[in-house]
């Protein structure tokens, strides 16, 4: 709607001279590629992006057109989380590694945030039981190429429920 993007709009201007590093912006894929593109242009700040899909080429398209400066790393994670709980083979871990070098241009991947845990996604516990195998996934997320994401009670070990149970993700 015109209307809302004209106030959306003087509200990114009105972020200026605050003193804001960035914001994470949720759910981008449901707002039009054009709105985000303006709005980071007249914000004039570093925003990160969520695009909860595992397909690398989806998230690829923000960075890529100047919408967002970065993205969250769910394609990783996704991977991670198999590799972890599933047991599937690293080689699904490398091939995807492989994608986002592909896709990405050189800068791209360091600035991509790299995360085990965010607050739509089940808690680490409740997916990976064995704590020497959530350490290792966390510890990989912490080291590998990307911008470390630790979410709030990962070093607590806080529980969360199953699908549906978004409450206790939190």
């Amino acid at each position: 709607h015109p209307l809302t993007r004209e106030l959306l709009l003087n509200f990114a201007k009105s972020l200026k001279g605050h003193g804001f590093d960035g914001a994470r912006i949720d759910t981008v894929p449901y707002v039009p590629l054009d709105f985000w593109i303006d709005f980071h242009r007249e914000a004039d700040m570093y925003f990160m992006g969520e695009y909860f899909d595992p397909d690398v080429t989806k998230i690829a398209l923000y960075p890529r057109k100047d919408a967002m400066d970065s993205m969250l790393n769910f394609p990783l994670y996704y991977q991670l989380i198999n590799c972890f709980t599933k047991r599937w083979s690293f080689r699904a871990l490398t091939s995807t590694l492989s994608l986002l070098r592909d896709v990405f241009p050189n800068a791209s991947i360091p600035r991509l945030g790299a995360f085990s845990e965010s607050a739509d996604v089940q808690r680490l516990p409740s997916l990976v039981p064995d704590p020497v195998h959530r350490k290792s996934l966390v510890l990989y997320t912490l080291t590998a190429e990307g911008m470390p994401i630790l979410y709030y009670g990962t070093e607590q070990g806080f529980v969360g429920g199953g699908p549906g149970d978004y409450d206790s993700y939190r």
